[in-house]
């Protein structure tokens, strides 16, 4: 596995002038559906502060599916995948209006961008998005990206990845790897993937009192991914997919 070593000076992170933050379905809501209202809020605050610092911002956010469960009095968290989308198809256009809403009182123009994995893998089309992303940047604007839940099946599913073919197989969901991606597009400075949880662990901290937080992570390994599997609770990712977006 990779070497855990110190905690690395924050000061590089200060220089950062183009940043990709990314919120996972734990942290948009409470359980995967309620909304976290006052958590979003809070972002969405601080968000807008470093835009008017002059920082280039571009938002990743999940949450569609349980925003549309919510709406759609759903309790429990659909099977089907054909409902998933459903949800998600509702869930956005709420999940969308409640970020514009709150960045407009800020005054901050918010701009929705809804994109598959097949929309970075293309080369036309993943020079298409950057073009797009630094043309709303350059206006002021702070895009807002998610997967296109309605249409695409990859944040839906358990998405499999091998590491060369050779690798563990690991989860790949909840927009870490979507993020990954578009960070690389537009060469951001910096990619933030805010979790409910405290960080990497040398264990399930849930399942294990042992397990001890690593303060930082030089490369990643499979064996750092393989000991991380599983997904968070009301979302498609967990530790595992935001390690292998870190490998991307």
């Amino acid at each position: 596995m990779s070497t855990p070593v110190g905690t690395p000076p924050r000061a590089a992170l200060g220089d950062a002038r183009r940043i990709v933050v990314k919120l996972g379905t734990r942290v948009v809501t409470h359980d995967g559906i309620e909304l976290a209202a006052g958590r979003v809020h809070a972002l969405v605050e601080e968000l807008a502060r470093l835009r008017k610092r002059g920082l280039e911002i571009v938002l990743v956010s999940s949450g569609a599916v349980g925003m549309g469960m919510r709406v759609l009095a759903l309790h429990e968290r659909p099977r089907s995948l054909g409902l998933r989308q459903a949800c998600a198809a509702v869930g956005q256009g709420h999940l969308i209006g409640l970020y514009t809403q709150a960045f407009a009182q800020l005054g901050v123009t918010a701009a929705q961008v809804l994109l598959t994995q097949d929309d970075l893998a293309d080369r036309d089309r993943a020079l298409c998005l950057r073009t797009t992303l630094m043309r709303l940047l350059e206006l002021g604007a702070l895009p807002i990206l998610n997967e296109n839940d309605s249409v695409s099946v990859r944040e839906l599913i358990e998405v499999r990845v091998a590491d060369g073919g050779q690798g563990p197989e690991v989860a790949f969901g909840d927009n870490d790897g979507l993020s990954a991606r578009v960070a690389r597009a537009i060469d951001a400075d910096l990619l933030v993937l805010l979790t409910d949880v405290d960080g990497l662990f040398t264990a399930n901290p849930a399942l294990d009192p042992q397990a001890e937080r690593i303060a930082a992570l030089v490369g990643v390994d499979g064996d750092d991914v393989l000991r991380t599997r599983g997904t968070s609770d009301g979302g498609t990712g967990g530790m595992a997919s935001k390690l292998a977006a870190a490998k991307l």
